[in-house]
């Protein structure tokens, strides 16, 4: 968690936010693919308040040694990444990093991933780049890290196999198709510079 202002003297009503980001070398190799995300809750904000207090929860679930081996056939120990770790991890590994949102989410939602960030916190996963396609198993690469949320699809849904860009971007889809993921009322950059996401060169994409 960040904590990355002080709450203002007159709170006004809470707003929650997803963003969903993909990182992949070029040319794309597996072992240098992640896909990550994270949940924000605003108290306050533009333009009502200069000075919103912010929360921000990554779910970012990498191998403990921060060496991704596809083939290797038993799990390990994982490690859940803040946000400026894993881009900071990315970018050292040559990634371009992919972005789609913020997105408004509603709080039932909001509280869901952040009820899936708390079980991964807690260590009760393991960690496997290509891992069992039972949904509630205790083994988990990235990206069902996050597709885990969404209990409506299995696993075998989002594959591994178009991990990266590819994998990340049919996840954002199938939420918008669910209306899981709003389009903000207002101009977001604000939330961007409080995340410190401008400060690097991530690549804003599309709706799918």
């Amino acid at each position: 968690m960040g904590l990355l202002s002080s709450p203002p003297a007159a709170r006004t009503a809470e707003r929650h936010y997803l963003i969903i980001f993909a990182a992949q070398s070029h040319p794309k190799l597996p072992r240098l693919t992640h896909t990550f995300a994270t949940i924000v809750k605003v108290t306050g904000g533009p333009p009502d308040c200069p000075n919103p207090a912010i929360e921000s929860y990554t779910i970012s679930w990498l191998p403990q040694t921060l060496k991704i081996r596809p083939y290797r056939l038993h799990d390990e120990p994982g490690r859940n990444l803040t946000l400026p770790e894993t881009l900071c991890w990315a970018y050292e590994h040559s990634m371009h990093v992919s972005e789609w949102g913020p997105y408004a989410i509603e709080p039932d939602f909001f509280q869901r991933v952040y009820g899936e960030y708390e079980r991964i916190e807690s260590g009760a996963f393991r960690y496997k780049a290509i891992d069992p396609h039972q949904r509630g198993a205790r083994t988990t690469d990235c990206i069902h890290a996050l597709t885990d949320v969404d209990g409506a699809d299995g696993r075998s849904t989002f594959s591994e196999f178009r991990s990266g860009d590819a994998a990340t971007r049919k996840f954002v889809r199938v939420l918008r198709d669910r209306g899981r993921l709003l389009d903000p009322l207002a101009d977001m950059s604000w939330l961007e510079t409080a995340l410190g996401l401008d400060c690097y060169p991530i690549l804003h994409r599309p709706n799918p």
